[in-house]
């Protein structure tokens, strides 16, 4: 095996955690990267990570949603300033767009 002469900078090193090489050569390094092909979870595919963000945006929007309706019964009530219903309305309408945009994303997905 051909293994270039490697030098390391102590301050990048520190900071870094790296080693710099002399030779520039991809090839001379190609043993020496690790094999990532198996690092990552095959379950946790595209669609399944849509489908994990559908669910957890979908219970987001029911809590949104409950929240604008109590603060409408309040207002309703006289207990808070109609104010307060319009950040309310836009946070469920937000969550809820998100909802459909990943919904839609998820049905994408093979």
């Amino acid at each position: 095996m051909n293994f270039c002469r490697l030098r390391s900078n102590r301050r990048e090193q520190l900071s870094l955690g790296t080693r710099h090489c002399e030779c520039r050569s991809v090839d001379a390094h190609r043993k020496l990267w690790p094999d990532t092909r198996s690092v990552h979870t095959p379950v946790m595919t595209l669609k399944n990570a849509a489908l994990l963000a559908l669910i957890g945006t979908m219970l987001m929007t029911a809590l949104l949603v409950w929240v604008f309706v109590s603060n409408l019964v309040n207002v309703l009530r006289g207990a808070d300033a109609p104010v307060v219903l319009f950040s309310s309305f836009i946070y469920a309408v937000g969550c809820f767009t998100l909802m459909v945009s990943f919904f839609v994303f998820h049905r994408a997905q093979r």
